[in-house]
Protein backbone atom coordinates (compact mmCIF):
# COMPACT_ATOMS: atom_id res chain seq x y z
CA UNK A 1 0.00 0.00 0.00
CA UNK A 2 0.95 3.75 -1.17
CA UNK A 3 2.26 6.25 1.68
CA UNK A 4 0.12 9.62 2.09
CA UNK A 5 3.83 10.93 0.05
CA UNK A 6 3.60 8.58 -2.46
CA UNK A 7 -0.75 8.78 -2.80
CA UNK A 8 0.12 13.09 -3.27
CA UNK A 9 2.40 12.68 -5.82
CA UNK A 10 0.42 10.21 -8.17
CA UNK A 11 -2.63 13.12 -7.47
CA UNK A 12 -0.17 15.33 -8.21
CA UNK A 13 1.00 13.50 -11.67
CA UNK A 14 -3.10 12.93 -12.41
CA UNK A 15 -3.51 16.99 -12.40
CA UNK A 16 -0.56 17.29 -15.12
CA UNK A 17 -1.59 15.13 -17.32
CA UNK A 18 -5.10 15.88 -17.83
CA UNK A 19 -5.01 19.30 -16.50
CA UNK A 20 -8.41 19.92 -17.80
CA UNK A 21 -9.86 17.08 -15.36
CA UNK A 22 -11.24 18.98 -12.16
CA UNK A 23 -10.95 16.03 -10.17
CA UNK A 24 -7.08 15.47 -9.48
CA UNK A 25 -7.30 19.06 -8.25
CA UNK A 26 -10.03 19.06 -6.09
CA UNK A 27 -8.85 15.33 -4.42
CA UNK A 28 -5.80 17.21 -3.44
CA UNK A 29 -7.74 20.19 -2.15
CA UNK A 30 -9.67 17.90 0.26
CA UNK A 31 -6.44 16.03 1.35
CA UNK A 32 -4.80 19.22 2.38
CA UNK A 33 -8.00 20.64 3.84
CA UNK A 34 -7.66 17.47 5.76
CA UNK A 35 -4.09 17.54 6.71
CA UNK A 36 -5.36 20.85 8.06
CA UNK A 37 -2.85 22.82 5.18
CA UNK A 38 -5.79 25.53 4.18
CA UNK A 39 -2.77 27.51 1.63
CA UNK A 40 -2.12 24.55 0.11
CA UNK A 41 -5.94 23.21 0.19
CA UNK A 42 -7.32 26.46 -1.33
CA UNK A 43 -4.58 26.69 -3.90
CA UNK A 44 -5.64 23.36 -5.26
CA UNK A 45 -9.45 24.05 -4.75
CA UNK A 46 -9.13 27.04 -6.56
CA UNK A 47 -7.26 25.26 -9.54
CA UNK A 48 -10.33 22.77 -9.37
CA UNK A 49 -13.06 25.56 -9.69
CA UNK A 50 -10.93 27.43 -12.63
CA UNK A 51 -11.46 24.42 -14.35
CA UNK A 52 -15.28 23.67 -13.28
CA UNK A 53 -16.73 26.83 -11.97
CA UNK A 54 -20.37 25.48 -11.14
CA UNK A 55 -18.14 22.15 -9.05
CA UNK A 56 -20.16 23.01 -5.80
CA UNK A 57 -18.35 20.21 -3.70
CA UNK A 58 -15.49 22.40 -4.41
CA UNK A 59 -17.08 25.52 -3.91
CA UNK A 60 -18.12 23.96 -0.46
CA UNK A 61 -14.48 22.66 0.48
CA UNK A 62 -13.30 26.38 -0.05
CA UNK A 63 -15.13 28.20 1.77
CA UNK A 64 -14.45 25.71 4.83
CA UNK A 65 -10.38 26.01 3.49
CA UNK A 66 -11.01 30.13 3.82
CA UNK A 67 -13.55 29.74 6.82
CA UNK A 68 -16.32 31.56 5.04
CA UNK A 69 -20.17 30.73 5.36
CA UNK A 70 -21.91 30.19 2.08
Amino acid sequence: MHDCGQALLELQRAAASDPKDPEAPYVLGMIFLQKNDPAHAIQWLQKALALKPDYAAAQEALNQATGKKD
